[in-house]
């Protein structure tokens, strides 16, 4: 699929509610697809895909006989798009999540991020949310039949939203290097992702220098070219629990499993293998890395600890082992024991 073949389309632009316009992506979208066409979006949808949402999104597509979703925004807006495509053609009576193995979308999905962090360009999964529990969508059609990334459009975002967005994609690189289910491609691309994150994350973000900040956007690429091999693994499996109790940011919440996650890696497989590797990218000086990644996250203007963060992780512990998500925490490479891993604070 080219620009020139969504001109044909009759497309729902699924978007952020006020980030497709600062962003510049609207401009783009009337010069370069639209040809003077009014604009039928579906936007004012929650941060995190609710199925209510989705449902509202399949009845404005299915009323104005849409036969295509361009997707422009962040990772929820493009898991949005897929899984409007996924219930149009699916149904949308019923919830559920998995379907049999002659399952298609035949609704082309193309993404244009505003973010640098998701990934969800690259991925054939959706995250949806159903009477407050988190789930997954997943099929190698859902991956977006065009992806469209624009360096400016992430660029024009606050401060914030970049940094926790590559936060995102830093954690995944490192995620999906060690995941049970990587591959010999996924570890290539994760390992790319990784180095061009670490080295240009302060330059790119906290110096505003754009031409680094590109090579941001081109990492979190990779990155998200990784997990849709590989998935994430336990920082992401834990960190839901924080955002959605806490309202911590994905992008942070994450950052703040990874000390921990990363350090319990090394006391279980030592310096050698993957964590060899890792640290050789890190460039870590120590191997106390709880240490070593909170300075650097802090370094770049974020706060990890918990106590800073008004969370007593003591006292939810318990609630954050019955709310972590199994099918991520299965697919790291040691087994965690989630209140032995955090008694090192």
């Amino acid at each position: 699929m080219t620009l020139k073949d969504l001109t044909k389309l009759n497309i729902l632009y699924v978007t952020g509610t006020k980030s497709f316009e600062f962003s510049g992506a609207k401009d783009y979208v009337i010069n370069n697809i639209s040809n003077g066409k009014i604009l039928h979006r579906f936007s004012g949808f929650s941060a995190n895909p609710k199925f209510d949402d989705v449902k509202k999104g399949v009845k404005l597509f299915k009323k104005r006989n849409h036969n295509c979703i361009v997707a422009v925004g962040g990772g929820s807006v493009i898991d949005m798009g897929k899984l409007i495509a996924f219930y149009a053609e699916n149904g949308i009576d019923n919830f559920y999540t998995t379907v049999n193995k002659h399952f298609n979308v035949s609704c082309p999905v193309v993404a244009i991020p505003t973010t640098a962090g998701s990934g969800s360009e690259e991925t054939h999964f959706a995250v949806i949310y159903n009477n407050g529990q988190k789930y997954s969508v997943a099929h190698p059609s859902l991956k977006p039949s065009l992806k469209i990334l624009i360096p400016d459009f992430a660029f024009n975002c606050p401060k914030k939203q970049k940094l926790f967005s590559a936060l995102d994609a830093f954690c995944q690189s490192i995620e999906s290097y060690w995941s049970k289910q990587a591959t010999e491609e996924s570890q290539k691309y994760s390992l790319k992702a990784l180095s061009l994150l670490k080295e240009n994350l302060e330059n790119g973000i906290i110096k505003n220098d754009f031409n680094a900040f590109k090579k941001i956007v081109e990492g979190s690429n990779y990155a998200g070219k990784a997990i849709n091999i590989s998935k994430t693994t336990a920082c992401h499996a834990l960190s839901y629990f924080f955002t959605t109790k806490y309202n911590i940011p994905h992008g942070k919440a994450v950052a703040m499993m990874m000390p921990y996650v990363f350090q319990y890696h090394f006391l279980k497989i030592g310096e050698k293998g993957i964590i060899k590797n890792l640290i050789k990218i890190l460039n870590f000086k120590s191997t106390n890395f709880i240490n070593e990644f909170k300075y650097y996250f802090e370094n770049l203007g974020v706060n990890v600890n918990f106590l800073d963060n008004d969370i007593n992780l003591k006292e939810n512990i318990d609630e954050l082992i019955l709310n972590v998500n199994v099918e991520r925490l299965k697919n790291n490479p040691v087994k965690i024991n989630i209140n032995k891993m955090f008694n090192y604070e």
